[in-house]
């Protein structure tokens, strides 16, 4: 018998099984079910100490996220989430210093450099911007100011509504999946508040149309079109 196997013996018997035939939770003699040991500590004696130590939280923001850190060689690599279902915008401080920051996006794999960001008492405050459920690699990898050309540029693309559009849409669906093929939305509606069974209960893709009139200098504007309360694949 191993090392393990005697202990994992002595530790069952501890509980009023026997070894090896009775050897689950479930066989403790009518005895209760030990209470799990903490996994976490309470971390408030140890940040204490090293605040009074000068040392910075390694990450902290003004609003609720969630995050991880670690290193690879001499670059930092944060992961932040949003684990809320709505926007969220925050100034984030990460304790790294002197080094400029990029963000990672985890789905795209597209990466920019994060502009609109400044030093201060060893730490790097960089505002960010969140989807619900939203998360970034925060990437410090290249000393601040190595990448001159990009450093002034903003964080987020910022849009400004030129024209909002009002008005009935008309809806295809697919009959071969239960949906009308066709429908009148007099606005941009969740399908499960519709009263028609063929809409509240579809499950598919559906095609909106609507005649759109534009009068802009940009010939190709870019079109957002927010965010969706539901898809399904």
């Amino acid at each position: 018998m191993g090392k393990c196997a005697r202990f994992e013996r002595r530790r069952m018997e501890s509980l009023g099984g026997t070894w090896p035939d009775r050897h689950g939770p479930w066989n403790l003699s009518g005895k209760p079910t030990p209470p799990e040991p903490e996994q976490y500590g309470d971390f408030a004696v140890a940040t204490g100490v090293l605040g009074r130590m000068g040392v910075a939280p390694d990450f902290e923001s003004d609003a609720p996220l969630r995050y991880t850190h670690r290193r690879d060689g001499r670059t930092d690599i944060y992961f932040v989430a949003n684990p809320k279902d709505c926007d969220v915008k925050a100034a984030c401080a990460f304790r790294v210093s002197s080094r400029q920051p990029q963000l990672w996006d985890p789905v795209t794999g597209a990466t920019h450099v994060l502009g609109e960001s400044r030093q201060q008492d060893g730490q790097t405050i960089v505002p960010l911007e969140f989807a619900p459920g939203q998360s970034w690699f925060v990437v410090f990898k290249s000393a601040a100011g190595d990448q001159r050309s990009e450093i002034k540029t903003k964080n987020w693309r910022e849009f400004k509504p030129v024209q909002e559009i009002t008005g009935p849409w008309e809806v295809s669906f697919d009959p071969m999946w239960g949906g009308p093929a066709h429908a009148t939305f007099e606005k941009l509606e969740d399908w499960t508040t519709r009263s028609e069974p063929g809409i509240r209960y579809y499950s598919g893709t559906a095609t909106y149309r609507k005649p759109l009139t534009f009068r802009l200098s940009n010939p190709n504007p870019p079109l957002p079109i927010g965010s969706f309360s539901i898809s399904a694949a």
